[in-house]
């Protein structure tokens, strides 16, 4: 391996490190605020809200280009190695094919499980509505996401989609493949 080539796979884990490390601490954090009983205070959870909505606004500022990138990289990834492991008939395309398909659903499932999380703590300070002030304040309040390049957001119905791409992709490329030995 080369030094740019490893340099690059450190720049990938770095950042797949950065990335998993936010999306299970803020899960777990959104999961926290979620209500249990009417004695939790209005002011804390707005202050939390605020502060979570500037650090997701901050990450998705950083990182969603990379994840946008990620998830084409993966696509053709998963693509061209499972077309491989048909054709030459190889079974390391396979694995690696198989390891790409794992990594993808495990990213972008943690992913969408920080706006799910979200969802579902923002339904439990329905509890709240009562109180006029926090009323006006849950009605400007939006789930927290992970944006994906700024065209679309991850929730859980993405890893399908991909996987669909991925199938979609890989029959049109056997479908369209001539063998050489054919002729």
């Amino acid at each position: 391996m080369t030094h740019s080539n490893s340099v690059m796979c450190f720049y990938l884990l770095f950042n797949s490190l950065t990335v998993f490390t936010f999306v299970y601490s803020i899960a777990s954090v959104i999961a926290n605020l979620r209500l249990g009983s009417e004695s939790t205070e209005t002011r804390v959870l707005k202050i939390m809200y605020m502060k979570l909505t500037v650090l997701t606004t901050i990450f998705n500022t950083i990182f969603s280009p990379w994840l946008m990138t990620i998830e084409v990289m993966f696509i053709n990834a998963i693509v061209a190695n499972l077309f491989l492991a048909i054709v030459v008939g190889q079974v390391r395309f396979l694995i690696i094919g198989m390891l790409c398909v794992v990594n993808v659903v495990f990213l972008f499932s943690s992913c969408g499980d920080v706006y799910e999380q979200a969802l579902k703590t923002l339904d439990s300070w329905m509890l709240l509505l009562h109180r006029r002030e926090f009323r006006k304040f849950y009605r400007s309040c939006l789930p927290w996401r992970i944006s994906l390049g700024g065209f679309y957001f991850v929730d859980k119905a993405l890893v399908l989609t991909i996987l669909s791409v991925v199938v979609h992709q890989t029959l049109n490329l056997l479908l369209t493949y001539r063998s050489d030995k054919s002729l």
